[in-house]
């Protein structure tokens, strides 16, 4: 208890908080965001434009020299083991390859950037849940995260499916921001990549196996439709 205390005393210490982020949160938060533990009571969650123009103006603040790494060293390396595990040689084959020579800029990741995680209160935004967080994942998985839950949401897409994602509805100063086309040249490996990212941010073991045979099945069906699709074109 005292251990739980002292963590959340912590985390409401707009000093000490920021030393614990990674280099890229820690400014953005310092100067326009407050983080907070998820026990403080908060008034009300931001309209879901607010949300957006948020998660761009976190886009924004990314510095231009940052590090790279291939996809998987951003993820978690105990939770990705365990989906490619459970996931039929096919699908591993297919994410492998789509998501081939793709790198992240190490920012440090929330983890779990949904809309419900952000509130606000006095005139301030605040962002809590913050158990999910590595500092060596990248901004890129928490914009993912953040579209595929928000279109979940509105549209009953499973946000384990590839189709959770749809760049048209994405603002195109978003998607320029984000690197699409220079750096991500293929919608499907952003989506590809968001599934993956979804796929990492699970509570247990269990839980982890469940996800892996969901993400089998909607990987499964996404092979199958791409293959139609560029059949039919061709």
């Amino acid at each position: 208890m005292l251990r739980l205390q002292t963590e959340f005393n912590a985390l409401c210490d707009h000093s000490s908080i920021f030393d614990e982020l990674a280099h890229f949160y820690k400014p953005v938060f310092m100067t326009d965001f407050f983080c907070v533990g998820r026990s403080l009571k908060l008034d009300s969650y931001i309209s879901d434009s607010s949300c957006d123009r948020l998660v761009e103006n976190l886009l924004k603040k990314m510095p231009a020299k940052l590090e790279y790494k291939e996809w998987d060293k951003t993820l978690r390396t105990t939770s990705l083991e365990l989906i490619f595990n459970n996931i039929s040689d096919a699908s591993k084959f297919y994410i492998e390859e789509v998501l081939s020579g793709t790198k992240l800029p190490i920012t440090g990741a929330h983890g779990d950037l949904i809309d419900s995680n952000l509130f606000f209160r006095d005139g301030r935004v605040y962002i809590i849940d913050w158990e999910f967080y590595r500092n060596y994942g990248s901004i890129i998985s928490d914009f993912l995260r953040y579209y595929m839950m928000k279109r979940s949401r509105f549209n009953g897409v499973s946000f384990l499916s590839p189709d959770s994602l749809d760049i048209k509805y994405l603002p195109s100063s978003v998607l320029e921001l984000v690197g699409f086309n220079s750096r991500y040249s293929s919608e499907m490996q952003l989506k590809v990549l968001g599934v993956v990212g979804n796929a990492t941010a699970y509570w247990n073991k269990s839980h982890g196996v469940e996800i892996s045979r969901k993400i089998d099945l909607f990987i499964a069906d996404f092979m199958k439709c791409n293959m139609l699709e560029d059949n039919s074109i061709a």
